[in-house]
């Protein structure tokens, strides 16, 4: 476990909570996307690497999630624009802020991973896989708690 560092340095630090895609994972869907007909091919930013449960959560938050535990997505939909390619997923037992849960696949060079919440869905049934569950914050991944407890 890294040093836990004074609760106050972390107010308003935590960017996003998330379900993160380790490397097979990600590979596997961005294969899928090529497999599926009436897709194009990726814009020129891949990303595949998350997918938000919370944007800007509170410490309180996450601290009431459970870090570091695997937890199953199912692609239910995928949506592309020339701004954004996404896969819409279903969380099994965890509920996303977003309207629309999904994972950006890519963007294009005018686009931004929130251009994905705008896309039209096209209904599939994909896929199953896991993500566990972390958070974004001071540039990097965390799956355990970073600060003291007060």
């Amino acid at each position: 476990m890294a040093q836990l560092q004074p609760r106050k340095k972390w107010k308003k630090k935590i960017i996003y909570s998330a379900l993160f895609l380790d490397s097979p994972t990600q590979q596997s869907l961005l294969r899928w996307w090529e497999s599926q007909e009436g897709t194009t091919p990726l814009h020129n930013k891949v990303l595949a690497h998350h997918c938000t449960i919370a944007f800007k959560p509170s410490q309180e938050d996450v601290e009431a999630l459970p870090l570091g535990k695997e937890i199953a997505m199912r692609v239910v939909g995928y949506g592309q624009d020339e701004k954004a390619q996404a896969i819409f997923v279903t969380i099994t037992g965890l509920r996303s802020n977003n309207a629309k849960p999904h994972i950006t696949m890519a963007i294009s060079s005018s686009g931004s991973a929130k251009d994905s919440n705008e896309l039209e869905i096209v209904k599939v049934t994909g896929p199953s896989f896991k993500g566990v569950l972390g958070y974004f914050g001071k540039g990097k991944e965390y799956q355990e708690i970073a600060w003291e407890a007060e």
